[in-house]
């Protein structure tokens, strides 16, 4: 498959729109070579945990893979494969209007609501 990029000026939007060497507006579209591509379609990366996410963290292992974590207001998840698995080993009442801090240390995450 070939990869083809149009070249455009520099996205400025934060320039005045008068006068603007460069794009104000890019849409569906990434850095490239030497200019711009296309974005191919979304697609989903994996299943959604159970209420709005108030929080996520991403913590590297000892064998250089990643964990992926997520909490809402009731529970904690971890990734796994492309599922969210609810690991909280207990119920949680976060605030709606708070959210979950995490934190590494060492090869454990710590997760806290502050509630």
């Amino acid at each position: 498959m070939t990869v083809k990029s149009v070249e455009f000026a520099d996205w400025l939007p934060d320039q005045a729109s008068i006068g603007n060497p460069g794009l104000v507006t890019a849409t569906n579209l990434i850095p490239w070579a030497k200019g711009y591509k296309q974005i191919n379609g979304l697609t989903d990366y994996s299943d959604a945990i159970t209420a709005r996410c108030q929080g996520a963290f991403s913590a590297l292992g000892s064998d250089n893979n990643v964990a992926d974590f997520a909490g809402d207001e009731t529970k904690l998840y971890k990734m796994v494969g492309a599922s969210w698995t609810d690991v909280s080993g207990s119920t949680f009442g976060t605030i709606i209007d708070d959210s979950w801090r995490f934190l590494q240390f060492g090869q454990r995450v710590i997760a806290t609501n502050y509630t």
